[in-house]
């Protein structure tokens, strides 16, 4: 089995909506080891672009997130490092709007080599 390049576990995601507080992201664990890829898949409004932006460090000021991210910063260690740490050198995302996260001039194989 391939070394772990990501570990999240019970990540949440808290945000004000008015005077109160909800947790559209309550709980996700994931894995993913190096050679693999991962996809998220759900509804709309499921919470697959916050729990990316949560890794990334990417959410809204005020936004609150609990949990364990732990990133492979070599071969043979991994670590719980801030998401800007991980952004770009081995965690990246795919924002969900292909026309103005994608390049539609560009092969697909292109894209993800890039």
């Amino acid at each position: 089995m391939s070394p772990t390049l990501l570990d999240v576990r019970d990540l949440r995601v808290r945000l004000k909506a008015g005077t109160a507080e909800i947790a559209p992201v309550d709980g996700v664990t994931l894995s993913v080891a190096r050679g693999e890829a991962l996809g998220i898949v759900g509804e709309s409004g499921s919470g697959k672009s916050l729990t990316l932006k949560a890794i990334l460090g990417l959410l809204p000021t005020g936004s609150k997130v609990d949990g364990s991210l732990r990133f492979s910063v070599s071969a043979d260690t991994v670590e719980e490092v801030s998401p800007d740490r991980m952004r770009g050198r081995g965690v990246s995302m795919i924002f969900q709007e292909p026309m103005t996260a994608l390049n539609p001039t560009m092969r697909v194989g292109q894209l993800v080599a890039e």
